[in-house]
């Protein structure tokens, strides 16, 4: 446990250094101030009832940063081992007594923390305003787990994305394409298609993310999003594994 808190650490400064991930925090800020404006002038007198605020644009709100941690996840995840192939340091981690697993879930986990982080930050308006209307902070709560929960998701994903290839360039045009798929792939449900397609509709993140920024947290979408980021930890590990990297 310690050495996956040495490279949480390592991971998290690692981070902190870098001019794209300030950027990119400045970028989400300015991005959900904007929405944050629109959804309140969609809404004659938002503060009047606390069903107005919360169902509204709060809601609105949880759901867009879900949206904006799909497109932003990519710059976070495709470095965390693709980077350190790249400039031949993974191996040195290797060559060192510790376990490839050990060295995933610090990654995974570090992940997690930073996209977590700059996704609820620019939802913090949402406690300021609080000072001019009733909040319901059960449904802020809410959406902050289902943001979370997709956090981790999108780690398992980036990690394993970042483990197969050692060219950036690569891994960033492999990891777009992916993440949206699995933000839109929701909408087959609402077309008539075959029930393999249907079946496919049911992997979507857009759907179950609704429900949390609504304020519903459903067991079976909170289930979801665990399995599905230790589903490519542990496909990560095998990939690993195969390589020679125990």
């Amino acid at each position: 446990m310690n050495t996956v808190k040495k490279i949480i650490t390592k991971e998290l400064q690692g981070h902190n250094k870098g001019v794209s991930v300030w950027i990119g925090l400045i970028g989400l800020l300015l991005i959900q101030g904007y929405f944050l404006t629109l959804n309140l002038m969609n809404y004659s007198d938002p503060f009047s009832t606390p069903g107005n605020w919360n169902d509204g644009p709060m809601t609105v709100l949880l759901l867009d940063s879900c949206f904006l941690g799909v497109l932003f996840s990519p710059f976070i995840t495709i470095s965390t081992i693709c980077l350190e192939r790249k400039e031949n340091t993974l191996e040195f981690l290797l060559s060192q007594p510790i376990k490839a697993s050990s060295i995933i879930l610090g990654k995974l986990i570090a992940s997690t923390i930073l996209i977590f982080a700059i996704l609820s930050l620019p939802t913090i308006g949402i406690v300021w305003l609080g000072k001019f209307g009733v909040i319901d902070y059960g449904h802020y709560l809410s959406g902050l787990i289902g943001l979370i929960l997709l956090s981790f998701a999108l780690s398992g994903l980036g990690v394993f994305i970042s483990s197969i290839t050692e060219n950036l360039t690569a891994a960033f045009s492999i990891s777009f394409p992916v993440f949206l798929s699995f933000w839109f792939i929701g909408f087959l449900e609402n077309t008539n298609t075959n029930a393999l397609l249907q079946g496919l509709a049911e992997l979507g993140f857009q759907k179950k993310l609704a429900n949390f920024s609504e304020g519903i947290v459903n067991p079976e979408n909170v289930l979801y999003f665990i399995f599905f980021g230790l589903f490519w930890f542990l496909l990560t590990k095998k990939t690993m594994e195969l390589k020679g990297w125990k």
